[in-house]
This record gives structure tokens, C-alpha cells and sequence, in this order.
């Protein structure tokens, strides 16, 4: 059981929670509200997926229904497609960050997730700028790395971050993609990036497909992911379980405690 999280704890808990992704975002009250997800300190929305209505009205029934006790949350944009793009879609993208960065605010939710898959080059001056935005409202952007298409590798997180400051949103299931299924190859990456890691996707799939799985104690690339970042990471760490069935957040769950607690 966690302890209470508050303002004089916080460097000394292990922060675990889940993301209502996919299919499980279209129940997320009923997930919110089950004895599951009352134990997590922190809990992401996926923006990308679900049906979450992100208005004023669900803000105050969120209060309402005690959703902010105790809890933290995190954001995970439908931005970030073409933020450089001098089309409708980049306009549309850059004007969408922004609003969730206002929502978030307005939410109290103190991470937005977004991936980059534009021409990265122009995305970077918006980015800096929505960084500078974001930090005025006290809320924090962070980069993921991406499964395929740009911001990918190593060397492209960080030129990334050195760029717009951002620091990380580490996804394993996509390190374990871009590695090829190779452990020594995502302990290599882990190493690289670990001194701007401030978030973790955790999943796993085949090497093949981002499946968005379970993770087992005895999935040996997995389980040294994680435990290479705890080892290795100086910075508070949200633990975000980000499988797309509600079913495998508890057997994940207990492989993150066996791991971290």
C-alpha cells in the first residue's frame, strides 16, 4: 500500500500508477473508481485514445467525485504529429498543444507526454516556446521516444533535449523496438538517455509489434529495463503502466513492486 503522497515525500516514493489507454479510456470513471486505481498516486489520461471529455464541467465532477485527492495525473497529448508543418495540420497541432497545456493547468495535471513526428528541425522553436509557456503554468512537457519515425534513437533524444530542454518520457516497449530485442542494446539506451528521464512508459511486447503488453517478472529485457533505470536514474520517476487491457495492469503492477519496493 502507498503511503500518502504529499509535498515533504515525494523524493522518497516510488511513484506507480497507469494510464487509462485505448479501450480502457472509454470507461475511465468506472477505472478511476475501482480498487485498483485507488491505490496509484498517479494515473495519466491518454488524450490520444479515449473519450475523455476535457472540459470545465468534467473538472468540477472530478471534484465532485474525489478524483484529485491524493492523486497526481498526467497528460499523454494527441498533439505532436507536425507541430513544424506550415499546413493546417502543423497550425491545428501547435494550437492543440497549447490548449492542453491551458486544460492541464486548469486540471492540475502536472505532466503533458507528447511525441514528435514531424520534420523535427521546424517542430524545435515551437517546442521551446510551449516549453516556456507550459513552465509559467507549473505544468511540465515531456518528450517520449518514439517506435518508429523520428526522436527514435539515442543520439535523437538527446539532440532533442538539448534543443528545447525537455527532458524524457522513456517508453521501454519502443526502446525495446528500436533495439531489435536485444537486451545489451536497451541497457545501452537506458545508459545514454538516464541523466533526462523523469517518466516511464511500462509494456513490453515481441520485438516485432508495440503490443502494449504485460510485464512479467520472468521477461528478462524487460525486467532489466526497469531495474537498469532504477539503478541508474537520480531524478523522481513517475512509473506509468501502459498496457491496453485493464486485465494486465495488475500482474504489471506486481512486477513493478516486486521490482521497486
Amino acid at each position: 500500500m502507498f503511503k500518502k503522497v504529499n509535498e515533504f515525500n515525494l523524493r522518497v516514493e516510488k511513484l506507480i500508477g497507469a494510464g487509462l489507454s485505448v479501450f480502457i479510456a472509454h470507461n475511465w470513471i468506472k477505472y478511476l473508481e475501482d480498487s485498483l486505481f485507488k491505490q496509484f498516486p498517479i494515473v495519466e489520461f491518454n488524450h490520444n485514445h479515449n473519450s475523455f471529455p476535457m472540459r470545465p464541467i468534467t473538472i468540477e465532477k472530478f471534484n465532485e467525485r474525489g478524483f484529485f485527492k491524493d492523486r497526481r495525473f498526467s497528460l499523454h497529448s494527441s498533439s505532436g504529429f507536425n507541430f513544424g508543418d506550415s499546413n493546417v495540420f502543423g497550425e491545428t497541432s501547435r494550437k492543440h498543444l497549447l490548449a492542453e497545456i491551458e486544460l492541464s493547468h486548469l486540471c492540475r495535471f502536472e505532466r503533458i507526454i507528447l511525441h514528435s513526428f514531424g520534420e523535427w528541425k521546424n517542430s524545435r522553436n515551437f517546442l521551446k516556446q510551449a516549453k516556456e509557456i507550459a513552465d509559467q503554468k507549473n505544468v511540465e512537457l515531456l518528450l517520449e521516444n518514439n517506435a518508429k519515425y523520428e526522436i527514435t534513437s539515442p543520439k535523437q533524444m538527446m539532440e532533442a533535449s538539448e534543443d528545447t530542454g525537455l527532458k524524457f518520457n522513456l517508453d521501454i516497449g519502443h526502446v525495446r523496438l528500436f533495439s531489435g530485442n536485444d537486451k545489451e542494446k536497451c541497457l545501452e539506451y537506458i545508459d545514454q538517455v538516464k541523466d533526462h528521464i523523469a517518466h516511464v512508459h511500462v509494456h513490453t511486447n515481441n520485438g516485432l509489434r508495440d503490443q502494449h503488453t504485460q510485464v512479467n517478472i520472468d521477461d528478462d529485457i524487460a525486467v532489466s529495463m526497469i531495474k537498469e533505470i532504477n539503478k541508474k536514474v537520480k531524478n523522481e520517476v513517475w512509473w506509468m503502466i501502459e498496457v491496453h487491457k485493464h486485465e494486465e495492469i495488475e500482474p504489471t503492477y506486481n512486477t513493478l513492486k516486486k521490482i521497486l519496493l
